[in-house]
C-alpha cells in the first residue's frame, strides 16, 4: 500500500496528465457522436478494415483454420495472402477472435482508440525517460512533444480511416523502448519480438518503422552519457564497440523480420504477382533523384508527419547545433524530407508519396524536444528560419499541395512575429536581445498543433450512424440464409421427385440391374428442373434423365447491390461468395478480364476493385445466382433475369416470394405456411403469400434469384482461339464467354492438331476448327436502337460536359422498350483531366480518376448494362464539378431469350464444393469431348486433378482455369496451395531460434564481460 501512495506522490503530476489526455480522447469521441457520426470512414474504413478482418474471423470460426490458404468469397477467389495487409494473423486483430460476440466493426473502432492512447503514454513514458538518461530537459519539453504527437495530423485522421497508417504505432514506440534497453544491457529479445510484431500488424509501414527504429539506435549508440561502457575507450575501441553493437541490431532486426516471415513472405509474393503500379514510378527518375521540399512530408498533411513548421526549423537547426548523434538523426530527417528517391525506396518502389515518413514522426518529435533543451543561438536560429523559407518558397515551384504551401507561409510568418515580438520585449526589460524560453515556445507549438488537429478533424470524412446501421445490416445475413435454405428446399423437392420418377421408369422396364446401378452413382441432391424434364433414348431399350448437364446443387455466388461503392468486401454468411472486392494486392487476370475485356462499369477511382453489377451476363459467366437489392438501387426488381424471393419489408419483417411455374409464365408463388413446414426460414421470420410486384411497389429491399446460373464450373464443346477472342469489343467477348470457352493460342492449336489427328471424332463439327478467318469480328450479339448525346458538341464527335456547381440531368426515351431486353450503353472519355470524370446510366456509375490519382483506372470506355424499365426511359447523370470530354452515348439491345438459348449447350458441374479452405471438387459428365472450365481467377498455385489424376491447367476465357475431358463422368478437383508458404514457416520458426539463441549469447557476453 505504501508503495502504491509513494508511486502516485512521486508521479502525482505524470498521472494527472495522461489523465488529461484520455479526455482529449474522449471528447474527440463524444464530438463524433454528438454529430450523429462513428468513429469510422465511409469509404476505405467501411469497405475494408472494418470487413476483411471479419471475413478471416468468422473462416476461423467455420474451420478452425488459422492459416487459411483461399478465400473463395472475394474477387471470385484469390489467394488468402491477397488481403493479409487487412489484418491476417494481425495480433491487434486476433484478440477478437476470443470475443465472437463483439462486433468487429465496433471492436475496430475500440482497438484503434485504445492503440492511439496507449501510443500517446507510451511516447510520453519514453521521451521523458530518455530525457533524463540524456540530460534533456525533462520537466516540460516531454510534454510539449507528447502533446504534439497526440495532436499530429495523422494519428486521430487514420485511427478512423485507413487504420494500418498508425495502428502498429504502439509496437513503434515499444521499438524505441527497446532500443534504450538494448544500449543499456545488450538485450535484444524484446527487439526482436518488437520488429516481429511491426511487420504482423502492417508490413506496408513496418519497413519504415524499422528504418526509423535503426535511426534511433544510431543517435542512441553515438551520443551516448558521460557514464557509458564506452565513452573511455580510445577511438579504435570505440569504434570496435559501436560495431559490435550495429552487429548485434542487425541480426536482431533479421531475426525479427524471419519471425514474421509465415506471413511476410508469401504476402510478398502476393504483392510481386498482384500490385499495380502508381502513376509515379521509375518514368520519373530524373526527377527523383533531385531534392525538392514537399510541404505535405512533414507538415500539415495526416499523409505525412502532420507536424508544424516549428518542427522543420528544429531539424535544421540542430543539424548546425547539435552533436554527432543528434546531427546524424537531424540530416537524415532532412533528408527524407528533401529526396523524393527515398520515399520510392520506403514506399516499395510503388509511388512517391509521404506516407512512408508517417513512423518517422516521433523521430522528428524527439529532435524538437532537443531543440527546447537547447540555449538557442540567435544568429543560428534566423539561419533556420531564412533556409525554412526558401524550403517553402521552393516548393511552390511543383504547383502541388499549393494550399500546404499556403498555410506553412502563414505559419512561418506567426512563429516569426512571435520570435521577434519575444526579441523586442527581451530587450525593452534586459536591455539585450533575446529569444524566447522553451515554455513560451513549446505553448506556441501546442497551439498550432491544435489548430492543426481541429482543421483535420473537420475535414474527416465519418460514417453516419444511419450509414453505418444500413452497411451492416444484420437483415443481409438472413436473406443469405434464406438462400442457402432455398437451395437445400428445391435440393430435396427435385431429388425426390426426380427419385420417384426414374424409380418408377425402371419398374416399368423391368431392369433391376440398371436401377442398381444408377442409385450407386446417382446422389439424391444432384437433380434440377432440366435434369428431370429432359431424357433421350437409348437405342428404344430406356429413357433417362440427364442428371449431369444441369444440376442444381452447386458452388454459386452472390452480390450486393446497396451501395456497391462501399459494400463491395462484404460478406454474409459462409456461403456468401462474391464477384467483387477492393483490396491492395489484386490478381491481374481477374482484372485484365473485368476491365480490359469486359469494360465493367467501375465506379471508383482506382483499377483495384470490382463492385457487384446489374449486368445479367456477366453475372451468369460468374455464376452469381442471389442479389441483394434495395430500393436505392435504379430499377433494382427489375433485373432482367432475376426474380424475387425474398423481401424485408418492414426491416423486421421478412416475406418470400417463390415462382414454380417458370414455363407457362405464370406467376404462382408459394403460400408462407408451406415454406414454413418445409424449411427453418419461418422460426425468426414473419412470412406472407406475396401476389404481385404491384403491391410491393414500396418494398425497401429484397433478394432476387436468377435460375438460369447453374454454377461456376461448366463444360462447352465451343472453343475459341485467344488471337480471335481480342478482336472483339467489350458487348461481343461478354457473350462470347457465354456461348464459347476461349483457349490460348498454343492449347487451341495443339488441341486442334489432336482432335484431327483423332481416329474417333465424337464431337459436333467445328470443334476446336470454328474461327479459321483471319478477318472475323465474332457474332455481333447485339442490335444498335439509337444515339444520344450530352453536353455541348466540341471537334472530333465529342461533347463537353462542364458541371461546376450543377449536377447535370438528362433523361431519353429508348424505342421499344421490354424490361426482357438487356440494354447497353457505350460511350469513350477523351482524356484525363484534373478531376475526376463521371456518368451515370439509370443509377449505374463509371468513373475515370483523375489525373494525379496515385492509381489511375485508365477508364475511358463506359459501358452501363441494365434491364428495361417501366417507363421505357433512360436517365443521364454527371455530377457536379466534372469538366470533361465525352462522345454520343450509342445504345443497344439483346433480348434475354438470345442469352437463354445461347447457354442452352452448355454442361455443368454438379455437386462442387469448397473444402479445407484450399480444395475445390466436382463432378461432371459430357457425351462428348469438351473444354472445361472453372470461373475462378487464374492462379498457378493452383493443381487440377480429372479422376485423380493430374492435368495441366490451362488459362481459359483469358482470366480463368481449366483443361479438356474426354466422353464420360469425371470427378474434377483443384487444389491450392500457397506460393512459399511452407518456406515462410520454416524461415519464421529459425527466426524464433535466432532471436533466442542471439538473446543467450550475448547476455552471457555482457554478464561475464561487462561489455558486447
Amino acid at each position: 500500500m505504501q508503495t502504491i501512495k509513494r508511486f502516485l506522490t512521486e508521479n502525482k503530476k505524470d498521472i494527472i496528465f495522461m489523465t488529461i489526455l484520455l479526455m482529449i480522447v474522449g471528447a474527440v469521441l463524444f464530438v463524433v457522436d454528438l454529430k450523429g457520426n462513428v468513429f469510422g470512414e465511409r469509404t476505405d474504413w467501411a469497405s475494408q478494415h472494418a470487413v476483411i478482418p471479419e471475413y478471416f474471423r468468422q473462416t476461423f470460426y467455420n474451420t478452425g483454420d488459422l492459416f487459411p490458404d483461399y478465400n473463395l468469397q472475394l474477387f471470385g477467389g484469390a489467394n488468402a495472402f491477397n488481403f493479409s495487409y487487412y489484418g491476417y494473423l494481425n495480433p491487434i486483430i486476433l484478440i477478437s477472435y476470443l470475443l465472437p460476440k463483439v462486433a468487429m466493426q465496433d471492436y475496430i473502432i475500440a482497438s484503434m482508440v485504445v492503440c492511439i492512447y496507449l501510443a500517446t503514454v507510451l511516447f510520453f513514458i519514453w521521451i521523458k525517460r530518455l530525457c533524463k538518461e540524456m540530460n534533456y530537459d525533462s520537466q516540460f519539453s516531454p510534454y510539449v512533444a507528447t502533446c504534439m504527437f497526440m495532436l499530429s495530423a495523422p494519428l486521430f485522421f487514420h485511427g478512423h480511416m485507413q487504420i494500418m497508417f498508425v495502428n502498429y504505432m504502439p509496437f513503434l514506440i515499444m521499438g524505441f523502448l527497446a532500443v534504450d534497453r538494448f544500449v543499456k544491457k545488450g538485450k535484444t529479445l524484446y527487439l526482436g519480438i518488437c520488429v516481429t510484431l511491426l511487420f504482423l500488424v502492417s508490413y506496408f509501414f513496418a519497413i519504415s518503422a524499422t528504418v526509423s527504429i535503426a535511426l534511433y539506435a544510431i543517435f542512441r549508440v553515438v551520443s551516448l552519457d558521460s557514464e557509458s561502457r564506452i565513452e573511455s575507450l580510445d577511438s579504435k575501441s570505440r569504434i570496435m564497440s559501436v560495431g559490435r553493437y550495429a552487429i548485434l541490431f542487425s541480426l536482431t532486426v533479421i531475426a525479427g523480420i524471419m519471425t514474421s516471415l509465415a506471413v511476410l513472405l508469401p504476402s510478398f509474393v502476393a504483392i510481386v504477382n498482384g500490385r499495380p503500379g502508381g502513376a509515379e514510378s521509375f518514368n520519373a527518375t530524373g526527377n527523383i533523384l533531385l531534392p525538392a521540399f514537399d510541404v505535405s512530408s512533414v507538415c500539415y498533411s495526416p499523409y505525412g508527419m502532420g507536424l508544424s513548421m516549428i518542427v522543420v526549423i528544429a531539424v535544421i537547426y540542430m543539424i548546425a547545433d547539435g552533436n554527432l548523434g543528434e546531427r546524424i538523426i537531424s540530416a537524415s530527417v532532412l533528408m527524407l524530407i528533401l529526396m523524393p528517391v527515398l520515399k520510392l525506396v520506403l514506399n516499395g518502389f510503388i509511388y512517391v508519396r509521404a506516407k512512408a515518413l508517417v513512423p518517422f514522426m516521433p523521430i522528428a518529435l524527439l529532435i524538437f524536444v532537443i531543440f527546447l533543451s537547447r540555449k538557442i543561438n540567435a544568429r543560428k536560429i534566423c539561419v533556420s528560419f531564412a533556409i525554412a523559407f526558401f524550403f517553402v518558397l521552393s516548393s511552390l515551384l511543383t504547383e502541388k499541395y499549393i494550399e500546404f504551401t499556403i498555410i506553412a507561409i502563414v505559419d512561418l510568418t506567426i512563429i516569426g512575429l512571435f520570435y521577434l515580438a519575444s526579441a523586442l520585449i527581451n530587450y525593452i526589460k534586459n536591455r539585450k536581445p533575446g529569444i524566447p524560453d522553451r515554455k513560451m515556445t513549446g505553448s506556441i507549438s501546442i497551439i498550432i498543433s491544435a489548430v492543426i488537429f481541429v482543421v483535420v478533424f473537420f475535414e474527416s470524412s465519418f460514417l453516419t450512424a444511419d450509414k453505418y446501421a444500413d452497411f451492416y445490416n444484420e437483415n443481409k445475413n438472413e436473406m443469405a440464409e434464406m438462400a442457402e435454405q432455398r437451395e437445400e428446399r428445391k435440393n430435396t423437392e427435385l431429388a425426390e421427385k426426380g427419385e420417384d420418377r426414374k424409380n418408377t421408369e425402371l419398374a416399368e422396364k423391368g431392369e433391376e440391374e440398371r436401377e442398381e446401378k444408377i442409385k450407386e452413382k446417382i446422389d439424391l441432391a444432384k437433380l434440377t428442373e432440366k435434369g428431370e424434364e429432359k431424357c433421350e433414348e437409348n437405342e428404344g431399350e430406356q429413357a433417362e434423365n440427364r442428371i449431369g448437364k444441369n444440376e442444381v446443387k452447386n458452388l454459386y455466388r452472390s452480390g450486393d447491390l446497396s451501395d456497391v461503392k462501399y459494400t463491395l468486401n462484404q460478406t454474409h454468411g459462409k456461403n456468401f461468395n462474391t464477384v467483387s472486392g477492393y483490396s491492395s494486392v489484386v490478381n491481374k487476370d481477374y482484372m485484365t478480364l473485368c476491365y480490359e475485356d469486359l469494360g465493367l462499369s467501375n465506379p471508383t477511382v482506382n483499377p483495384i476493385s470490382v463492385v457487384s453489377t446489374e449486368d445479367v451476363m456477366f453475372n451468369i459467366l460468374m455464376g452469381v445466382k442471389y442479389l441483394y437489392t434495395d430500393k436505392n438501387v435504379a430499377g433494382y426488381k427489375k433485373v432482367t433475369g432475376y426474380k424475387k424471393v425474398a423481401e424485408d419489408k418492414n426491416v423486421t419483417d421478412f416475406q418470400i416470394v417463390e415462382n414454380n411455374d417458370k414455363d407457362t409464365g405464370n406467376d404462382s408463388y408459394i403460400e408462407g405456411n408451406d415454406i414454413a413446414e418445409n424449411s427453418s426460414i419461418a422460426e425468426n421470420s414473419s412470412i406472407v403469400d406475396i401476389k404481385s410486384d404491384e403491391e410491393n411497389k414500396n418494398d425497401s429491399c429484397g433478394l432476387i434469384c436468377n435460375d438460369d446460373v447453374k454454377g461456376i464450373g461448366f463444360a462447352d464443346c465451343n472453343v475459341m482461339s485467344y488471337n480471335e477472342y481480342r478482336k472483339l469489343n467489350a458487348m461481343n467477348k461478354e457473350m462470347t464467354l457465354l456461348d464459347s470457352i476461349i483457349l490460348q493460342d498454343d492449347d487451341y492449336i495443339k488441341i486442334k492438331e489432336e482432335n484431327s489427328n483423332s481416329e474417333k471424332n465424337t464431337v459436333r463439327e467445328g470443334w476446336a476448327n470454328r474461327i479459321d478467318d483471319s478477318d472475323y469480328n465474332g457474332e455481333n450479339y447485339f442490335e444498335k436502337i439509337e444515339t444520344v448525346n450530352i453536353g455541348t458538341k466540341v471537334a472530333d464527335g465529342y461533347f463537353h460536359v462542364h458541371t461546376e456547381d450543377t449536377p447535370l440531368k438528362k433523361e431519353f426515351e429508348i424505342p421499344n422498350c421490354d424490361k426482357q431486353n438487356v440494354y447497353v450503353v457505350t460511350c469513350h472519355i477523351k482524356e484525363y483531366t484534373q478531376k475526376r470524370a463521371t456518368v451515370k446510366v439509370n443509377g449505374i456509375k463509371n468513373s475515370l480518376s483523375g489525373i494525379e490519382n496515385a492509381f489511375p483506372n485508365d477508364n475511358f470506355d463506359f459501358k452501363f448494362v441494365f434491364s428495361g424499365t417501366d417507363d421505357g426511359r433512360m436517365t443521364v447523370e454527371i455530377p457536379k464539378e466534372c469538366d470533361f470530354d465525352l462522345s454520343a452515348l450509342d445504345i443497344y439491345m439483346i433480348k434475354y431469350e438470345k442469352i437463354q438459348e445461347i447457354l442452352s449447350d452448355r454442361v455443368y458441374w454438379n455437386n462442387s464444393k469448397f473444402t479445407n479452405n484450399n480444395t475445390i471438387s466436382g463432378e461432371i459428365d459430357v457425351d462428348k469431348k469438351m473444354a472445361f472450365t472453372v470461373t475462378l481467377p487464374y492462379d498457378e498455385g493452383f493443381r487440377m486433378y480429372v479422376d485423380g489424376e493430374e492435368q495441366k491447367v490451362l488459362k481459359t476465357d483469358n482470366g480463368f482455369m481449366g483443361c479438356i475431358i474426354e466422353e464420360g463422368h469425371h470427378n474434377i478437383t483443384l487444389k491450392y496451395t500457397v506460393p512459399y508458404k511452407k518456406i515462410g514457416f520454416i524461415l519464421t520458426l529459425m527466426g524464433i531460434v535466432m532471436l533466442i539463441l542471439l538473446n543467450l549469447y550475448y547476455a552471457r557476453c555482457t554478464k561475464s564481460n561487462g561489455k558486447l
